[in-house]
């Protein structure tokens, strides 16, 4: 491969800075093989920081899941075609409700493995941890790309204002004088001191607001809208995070006040969002009484590192069940 900075020798127009970046990666990084050795979930020896660089890079191109897929851990094959597919974060996992971190042995508490049993039908958890909506659909449309498109699509989404990928150059300091590590940041803090003007080098964590997040992510939810539609694919999804909800319920409405088709037609309203990054800062506390035959698991309500435990799982659950059933399918709740 001729290295980016060769382009200008030979092109008249050498690559962007952006694209250089992006080049730059790929040779330096995936021909070091760790990438194939990662675990499903994106965690390596190699640290958190430059793994999780990893996972955000390979977002670019849909490339994601195959990368992070570790067979003996996961049990699941990413290249056949499955009925139901199902996605999220860290929340969709299943690792979180196990008491020994990396592994699944709780996975059918996970909601979105109650719906595809409830369905009885053949299906895959794509999810992986830090995602972003962007590249929660990335992977959804690479495994349909891959494998054809499944009868049923469930997703349950982050924030749409955090967990954007940025990339900027690495091993600078921004105005402060902090170092940027990062060559493509994981925005989780975008928009928290954004100056009224900036100098290069800065930190894009600090000069981007939220809204730029924001609007990349609901973007890929629109072209899922899309692809659903023309394909046929029973698209359901919700989210945990209550400013999603609050998002996606007011631009329904405003749709429907002016008389168009709103553009989260597939969008199921979860009643129980939290707040921030803590399950256990519910907006609607669950019922105490209900689901009394979970009670003896050891994450009820909260599980680890403050994600949702097997009781909001089962009622996410059956919030995608009665949708289901609302459409007309079979879906035991």
């Amino acid at each position: 491969m001729t290295h980016p900075r060769e382009y200008g020798k030979i092109l008249p127009n050498p690559p962007s800075e952006f694209n250089e970046l992006l080049i730059t990666y790929l040779e330096s990084h995936l021909d070091r093989k760790y990438v194939q050795k990662l675990p499903w979930l994106g965690i390596s020896e190699m640290g958190v920081n430059k793994t999780v660089g990893v996972v955000d890079f390979l977002e670019f191109f849909g490339l994601t899941i195959f990368s992070q897929t570790d067979k003996k851990i996961s049990n699941q094959n990413f290249h056949k075609h499955y009925d139901v597919v199902y996605s999220g974060c860290s929340e969709t996992t299943g690792r979180l409700l196990a008491k020994d971190d990396w592994t699944y042995d709780q996975i059918h508490h996970v909601w979105g493995e109650i719906v595809a049993n409830s369905l009885n039908q053949s299906r895959i958890n794509i999810s992986f941890g830090g995602a972003s909506i962007h590249a929660i659909v990335s992977s959804v449309l690479s495994h349909i790309k891959n494998n054809g498109a499944p009868e049923h699509l469930f997703l349950l989404f982050p924030p749409a204002s955090t967990r954007l990928v940025i990339p900027q150059s690495d091993n600078l300091k921004d105005q402060k004088g902090h170092r940027i590590h990062d060559t493509f940041s994981h925005a989780g803090h975008i928009g928290i001191d954004t100056p009224n003007y900036s100098k290069l080098p800065f930190d894009a964590n600090e000069v981007l607001s939220s809204n730029f997040a924001t609007y990349f992510n609901i973007q890929q939810i629109l072209v899922l809208e899309t692809i659903a539609e023309l394909t046929d694919i029973n698209l359901i999804y919700s989210t945990w995070g209550y400013e999603n909800d609050c998002l996606f319920l007011a631009a329904n409405e405003t749709a429907k006040k002016l008389n168009t088709k709103v553009p989260f037609k597939n969008y199921v309203s979860n009643p129980h969002t939290y707040a921030g990054n803590n399950a256990a800062n519910l907006v609607v506390p669950l019922p105490e009484s209900c689901h009394q035959e979970l009670k003896s698991h050891e994450f009820f309500d909260v599980s680890r590192n403050a994600h949702m435990g097997v009781h909001p799982h089962a009622h996410i659950a059956e919030m995608f069940q009665k949708e289901l059933t609302k459409r007309g399918y079979s879906a035991t709740l």
